[in-house]
Parts: C-alpha cells; sequence; structure tokens
C-alpha cells in the first residue's frame, strides 16, 4: 500500500469555498439563457437572425436550434468547468473556469443579441447596431472565475511502500514480493469501474437530444438543421456512453479494457506486449483529459483523477487505465509475465 510524506494531492488541491463560488458564476450564463428563452418563448419567430451584412438580415437558424446549441454551450461550459473541482485537476482549475467563461459567455452573449433583437421594443432585426458589441465583454466573463478561484500548486509527492496499516516501513522490492504473493497461483483478474462524469454527460446529451426532438415538433416544424443537431448529439451520445462504466480483464492473454455498455474493446495489450505494471495517482490533465486519450508516447482510458494501473510496452509506450486497488492488477500482470 502506498502512503506519502506531506500533504497529499487530495489534501492539497481539494477545492476550497472560493473555488466553488467560482464554479458558481459559470453557471449565471445558462440561467440567462435558460430564464430569458422562458420569457420572450412566447413572441420569439421561428427562426432567429445570426449574420448581417449592409443590406441586413443574411441568414437565420431555428430558433429551437439556437436555443438547443447556444443553451447546450452555456450549459456543457458549466458542467466541464466541475471538472476542475477535484484535487488532480488543482494546478489547472483557474484555466478551466477561464476556458469555461469564454464558452458560456460568449453563447449567451450571441442567445442575447439573436433573441434580444427580435423581442425588445425598439428593436430592429436588420440592424443590430451596438447590440454585437456585447460579445466582447462577455468573451472575457471566465476572467471573473479564474480571479474569485484559489490558485494552487501541487506539491511533489515521496511516495514510500508500506506494510498495510502496520506502519512498517518497506522496501519497493519487498512492497512488490508481498503482492506477488498475494496472486499467486491466480490466472485472471476482472473488474469494472463506471465513470460519474460520463453517466451525467450522456444523460445532459439524452435530454439535450429530446428537447431537439420535441420543441420544433410543437411547431410542426422539423427541419433539416434539426435532424443535422439530433444526428451529432447522438454520436456524441454514443461515444459518452462508451465510457461510462468499463471492464478491465487480466489473464494469460494481457490486459484488456472494454466498454460494458456497448461491449466495443476499448484497449487490448497481448501479454508478451508488456515489459512491466505498476500502480500510479493518475490526474487527467496530465494525460491530456478524459475519456481515450492519446498523445506523445503514451495512451490512457481515463474516467476520473485518482489511482490507476500503469504498463509499459516494449515499444517503451505507456498505456494507462483509471481502476480502484489498481496494486493486485499490477502485481498479477507482474506474475503472469515472470510465469510465461
Amino acid at each position: 500500500m502506498l502512503s506519502t510524506t506531506g500533504d497529499s494531492p487530495a489534501e492539497h488541491g481539494r477545492a476550497r469555498p472560493r473555488d466553488y463560488l467560482a464554479l458558481a458564476t459559470l453557471w449565471l450564463p445558462f440561467l440567462v439563457v435558460l430564464i430569458s428563452a422562458v420569457l420572450w418563448w412566447p413572441e420569439l419567430p421561428e427562426a432567429l437572425p445570426r449574420q448581417w451584412n449592409a443590406d441586413g438580415i443574411a441568414s437565420t437558424s431555428p430558433t429551437e436550434v439556437m436555443l438547443g446549441v447556444l443553451g447546450g454551450l452555456t450549459l456543457v461550459a458549466a458542467l466541464g468547468a466541475a471538472l476542475a473541482l477535484p484535487a488532480g485537476a488543482a494546478p489547472n482549475r483557474r484555466t478551466i473556469y477561464l476556458a469555461a467563461g469564454f464558452i458560456a459567455g460568449l453563447a449567451g452573449a450571441i442567445w442575447l443579441l439573436s433573441a434580444g433583437i427580435s423581442v425588445l421594443p425598439g428593436a430592429d432585426q436588420s440592424d443590430p447596431r451596438g447590440w454585437p458589441l456585447l460579445a466582447v465583454p462577455f468573451a472575457g466573463y471566465g476572467a471573473i472565475a479564474y480571479f474569485l478561484a484559489h490558485p494552487s500548486m501541487m506539491p511533489v509527492q515521496d511516495y514510500t511502500a508500506s506494510y498495510g496499516g502496520s506502519g512498517v516501513d518497506e522496501t519497493a522490492d519487498a512492497a512488490r514480493a508481498r503482492l506477488a504473493a498475494s496472486v499467486f497461483g491466480r490466472t485472471e483478474w476482472t473488474a469494472s469501474t463506471s465513470s460519474p462524469l460520463f453517466t451525467g454527460l450522456a444523460s445532459v446529451a439524452a435530454v439535450g437530444a429530446i428537447g431537439i426532438i420535441t420543441l420544433p415538433a410543437l411547431r410542426d416544424a422539423v427541419t433539416s438543421a434539426n435532424v443535422v443537431v439530433m444526428a451529432i448529439i447522438a454520436f456524441a451520445l454514443v461515444f459518452i456512453v462508451m465510457f461510462a462504466r468499463i471492464r478491465i480483464r487480466i489473464d494469460g492473454r494481457g490486459l484488456s479494457v472494454r466498454s460494458m455498455i456497448l461491449g466495443a474493446p476499448l484497449k487490448i495489450i497481448p501479454l508478451t506486449d508488456i515489459i512491466e505494471a505498476h500502480t500510479d495517482y493518475l490526474e487527467p490533465l496530465r494525460w491530456g483529459g478524459w475519456g481515450y486519450r492519446i498523445t506523445r508516447g503514451r495512451s490512457a482510458v481515463i474516467l476520473r483523477a485518482g489511482p490507476g494501473l500503469v504498463v509499459t510496452r516494449r515499444n517503451g509506450k505507456l498505456f494507462a487505465v483509471s481502476m480502484t486497488d489498481p496494486e493486485i492488477p499490477a502485481a498479477l500482470l507482474e506474475s503472469l509475465r515472470q510465469r510465461r
């Protein structure tokens, strides 16, 4: 079992009240879009302007599509900002807030421009005048959350192996030997793990798809644009559901990671291609994000910040996968590799 000297990543990077307050500000654009849509809906036209030229309105989009896309962006930005709350994301928390605020603020400004100019007294759809200037301050909306959030830096950790609960230090070789003894005679190990993040995103995407289908139907105006948006959401939903729950299997053939819901293989590594296996604390933003990530020299299936299994392949590349209690599967892989 691993213990650390000094603050652990979870203790040092945990979110503080200021971080939650900063996150709360990033929900305001979504609430503004939602409330204004409810209040203005009876007066909104079937299509909203999205581009202007010297002659007036150059192009429009169905109101339902504009609301779905822009409202969806503000919602996704707010939900995405919540991913910065785990301790592993602490070094990048303020940057994530800044980016989320940029997306949410800009999307909210575009909605207020297109919808507001269509319903507010004295506004002229064909002449936006100074309305587009709304996008300038709103694009910098994330700066509010950036400066509210607490600056954080992750400490350098000194990991030492110890007997679980005994308080007796042991060398890394002794720890590895103890774990190898615990898997002696075993030939396989299987476990599943789920991701609240991808489960939540799947729910949001499903609700969005239902909204895109339902709103046009209320007006009897399903258009090709609606169909395109629904297809995009459906594609995104399949991708998200793929990582909502995964199954990890280790046996004499090697390591395999599959989507439990779709059954699709995410990664299969033959035992003969593995030269070393160990555990590590996986921080999503240091592996390129969440989901299936590919960066130079390594790839990973990241579901959350926390413990995970890391294997080194013969070509020198690394593969990591999030899981709870990865010590046993790491030891089993080492044992199977040595028994070949």
